[in-house]
């Protein structure tokens, strides 16, 4: 797994086939983990293609722990990069995954008292804190 987190800023797909040795349950949180180092950490066109190209989820669970993992991702990169941040989120294409991202940063943002909350309830005001 450690050569796959060398290759996989450089290709991810490529780095991908490194891991069909694994079992699938070890794959799956190899993938996971490399989402918020290297490359993807600063970079979240990156880090949204790099997720975009994992193998489909094997069930719910497998699902769910990627959703939390993303979740985790805005929300560093919110703390991180702050109104920029935003400004990525607000540019994705319209779906399921923004509206998911865009929940993740209200509700950090509600929990923490970011001063960035207030931009987020104005910019994204359908969204509410869960």
């Amino acid at each position: 797994s450690s050569l796959f987190y060398q290759l996989v800023g450089q290709d991810s797909i490529g780095a991908m086939e490194l891991l069909e040795p694994l079992p699938k349950y070890r794959q799956e949180e190899v993938l996971l983990r490399a989402i918020g180092m290297g490359f993807q950490k600063d970079d979240p066109v990156l880090a949204k293609a790099y997720y975009d190209s994992f193998p489909e989820a094997a069930d719910e669970a497998e699902e769910l722990n990627r959703v939390r993992n993303w979740d985790q991702y805005v929300q560093s990169g919110l703390g991180r990069y702050g109104d920029d941040f935003v400004d990525w989120i607000a540019a994705m294409p319209e779906g399921e995954f923004k509206e998911r991202s865009i929940q993740s940063m209200v509700t950090h943002a509600s929990r923490r008292g970011l001063t960035i909350e207030k931009r987020l309830r104005e910019e994204f005001e359908e969204f509410e804190e869960q």
